[in-house]
């Protein structure tokens, strides 16, 4: 091959020379693809970091506001049972007056009619204060916890045990509710101490609720549906007055004497998860161990139902 001199090289016969031709192109299409590889491979990588970064703000969004709709849930229902948390005024392990009485006189001087006075009825006193204060509870109960002990000075004989009046433990002493009418003078004839007596007073000494109150604990239940929706049953203990030693011991009193059962209703969860959406076509759901809706965001209350929710319940 002829290396000719620049400028002897014709028009038309550039590429004989070694300085033009295709080893400039290769260098050249070297150089460039050198050039934009860095400026690609900063690219993907970049577009990677925001998807990923993009990932985990709205998981943590999520967990942000899963986390507060869980926190006003637990704080609505642990109002409702601050306000079931009762000690009462006296020391003895007595039950509060359920207006049932054989002349007994109050302090002030009123003697309460036989057999049954209003007026001396404690519990429902208690019970319609809860159901006034509270729009959401739609019943509410007194049940309880003290056990038939006997009497001093009594000869127990074929026809007399000695045993103090009181109803079983888990029985209901008295009942009140927005949907149906329960008398207030129920067992009018003697004391419902016997569980047939009285039969629109519950009785489960062996539930969970009443293991819960006997042991000094709050209980809450599993919801549960009805045609007015979706309720829960919660109960607290109700303790009588401690009397305290001055080594701060405990001489007398703060023992159990009753439970207080009320049932919740949950739609005030709809306001607490109306609002609760992420982005323009994310929402959240608040269900039951089945998977049916308690509470959603507006408008996809009646979506879910054609879905099929996993529930875990590990």
């Amino acid at each position: 091959m002829k290396f000719l001199k620049k400028k002897e090289i014709p028009p038309g016969q550039e590429h004989l020379h070694p300085s033009k031709g295709s080893i400039r192109r290769k260098f050249l299409r070297i150089f460039v693809i050198l050039g934009i590889l860095p400026i690609i491979a900063l690219g993907i990588a970049g577009i990677v970091f925001l998807t990923i970064s993009r990932q985990q703000s709205i998981e943590e969004t999520e967990t942000l506001l899963l986390r507060q709709k869980t926190e006003e849930t637990a704080r609505f229902i642990d109002e409702t049972l601050d306000t079931f948390e009762v000690q009462v005024g006296f020391s003895d392990f007595v039950p509060l007056y359920d207006g049932f009485s054989s002349g007994l006189q109050l302090p002030g001087g009123y003697t309460c009619k036989v057999p049954y006075d209003e007026l001396c009825d404690e519990q429902a006193f208690l019970l319609e204060g809860l159901l006034t204060s509270n729009r959401n509870l739609i019943e509410v109960a007194f049940i309880n916890n003290i056990p038939p002990t006997l009497q001093e000075n009594c000869v127990v004989t074929e026809t007399d045990s000695c045993l103090t009046s009181v109803p079983p433990m888990g029985k209901e002493t008295k009942r009140i509710s927005r949907s149906f009418d329960i008398p207030k003078d129920c067992g009018l004839e003697v004391r419902p101490s016997k569980v047939e007596q009285c039969e629109q007073y519950a009785f489960y000494p062996n539930s969970d609720l009443f293991k819960a109150i006997s042991a000094g604990k709050n209980y809450i239940g599993k919801p549960y549906k009805t045609i007015d929706g979706y309720f829960i049953t919660i109960a607290a203990p109700v303790k009588n007055k401690a009397e305290k030693d001055e080594k701060d011991n405990i001489v007398k009193g703060g023992n159990i004497i009753a439970g207080l059962r009320g049932e919740l209703s949950l739609k005030p969860l709809n306001n607490i998860f109306a609002s609760a959406t992420l982005g323009e076509a994310g929402y959240t759901y608040l269900v039951d161990e089945f998977g049916s809706p308690i509470a959603a965001s507006v408008g996809k209350t009646q979506s879910i139902k054609n879905q099929e929710i996993s529930i875990d319940h590990a």
